[in-house]
């Protein structure tokens, strides 16, 4: 038998009865009991308030809900047992309207609560710029991206791009010689066949140079020639071209 010294003070009894409550309420609603310290603050006031409308329109609610359920049951019945079609197209349709009745009864089931609060804004940062490569001292170049079946090793394609650029700072240089110091950025698509020779090339974004140039760099990207024939038949590859000076 304990003595009375070893029994719990009734004020501990106390508390721990009500967190234990508050434990089991939490295990009844799947969530989890965190420390106070864990939890943001909440303005208790404003919940206080909140209850006794909640709890009059929940109870609104249960009462609907029962209603519907009883006259679901009762359908369900008809159905199952009436001899007379009339009487089961009659339970029929009584149902889908009852169908309805339980999607006005879910809104209002909502309506008893305030709407969760918005989620915070989450800020995206800015995809890093393309990784840029000299291929010569006029003209850098960013990833070389494949489309097509084939594909080719990308020593070999960077083989072919030092060449290029050789042969574009050549042009650069001649319109020097004519024109300010341009700086651009520009695209080659370059159609590779499965033998490794190009059959096409084209290049967009050198309206800021003069035709002279456009003609000089176009005939440039139409000699580029491959040492590797690619893998898995032809394809297109398409490089972002950066012409000019750095910054």
């Amino acid at each position: 038998m304990a003595r009375p010294h070893d029994l719990p003070h009734p004020a501990s009894r106390v508390r721990v009865g009500r967190r234990a409550g508050l434990a089991g309420l939490a295990l009844a609603l799947s969530l989890p009991v965190l420390p106070s310290l864990a939890q943001p603050p909440i303005d208790e006031a404003a919940v206080a308030r909140r209850i006794p409308e909640a709890r009059r329109c929940l109870a609104e609610a249960r009462a609907d809900l029962d209603q519907w359920l009883r006259l679901l049951a009762e359908a369900e019945r008809q159905l199952q047992t009436a001899r007379d079609a009339a009487m089961r197209q009659e339970a029929a349709h009584a149902v889908t309207v009852l169908e309805q009745r339980v999607r006005e009864t879910a809104d209002a089931l909502l309506a008893c609560v305030p709407p969760p609060p918005p989620e915070p804004e989450t800020t995206t940062e800015a995809p890093p710029p393309p990784r840029l490569t000299s291929v010569s001292v006029h003209l850098r170049v960013g990833e070389a991206m494949p489309t097509g079946r084939g594909r080719l090793p990308h020593a070999t394609v960077h083989r072919a791009l030092l060449t290029f650029g050789r042969a574009v700072d050549a042009c650069y240089e001649d319109h020097a010689e004519r024109r300010a110091i341009v700086r651009a950025e520009a695209t080659l698509a370059v159609r590779v066949s499965a033998d490794g020779r190009p059959s096409e090339a084209r290049l967009r974004g050198l309206d800021a140079f003069d035709a002279t140039f456009q003609r000089c760099v176009d005939a440039a990207a139409r000699g580029l020639s491959f040492d590797a024939r690619p893998a898995g038949g032809a394809l297109e590859l398409v490089v972002p071209l950066h012409l000019g000076p750095e910054g």
